[in-house]
Order: C-alpha cells, then structure tokens, then sequence
C-alpha cells in the first residue's frame, strides 16, 4: 500500500472518522492486495520464461513463490 494512502488513513482516524479496528481492517486488506499482485507477477513470469523454454510449471515452483511472499504474514 502506498505511503500517502496510510497516512490519509491514519489521518481519517485521527480524527475519528476510523475506528482503529477499521482502519486495522484497511491496512492489512490493502496489504495482503499487494501482496497477492507480487504473487501473480512472479507465477506469470515463472510461466513465461517456461513456456519460451519449452517446458511445463512445476507446481512445487509455485507453492515456493507463494511461500515466500506470505512467511512474514
């Protein structure tokens, strides 16, 4: 999530517009969006440098991918 945005989050909170339990909600949502994002670029490059390779994705590559954007979650 960009900076700017949390900040207007944290502002919109501030002045009690957010509960902190919302804005708890929109940090980790918008989060886990980007991180989903990461995911889905690194799988799509994996299945493309494949493909011009010749081969089939191992699913394991995929589970790994997933893996390491996700342990810090």
């Amino acid at each position: 999530m960009p900076h700017s945005l949390r900040v207007r989050l944290k502002n919109l909170n501030y002045k009690g517009l957010l509960t902190d339990r919302e804005l708890n909600r929109l940090v980790n949502a918008l989060d886990t969006v980007d991180v989903i994002e990461d995911i889905k670029a690194e799988i799509s490059q994996l299945v493309d440098n494949t493909e011009i390779l010749g081969g089939l994705v191992d699913g394991r590559e995929v589970i790994e991918i997933i893996d390491k954007h996700t342990k810090g979650e």
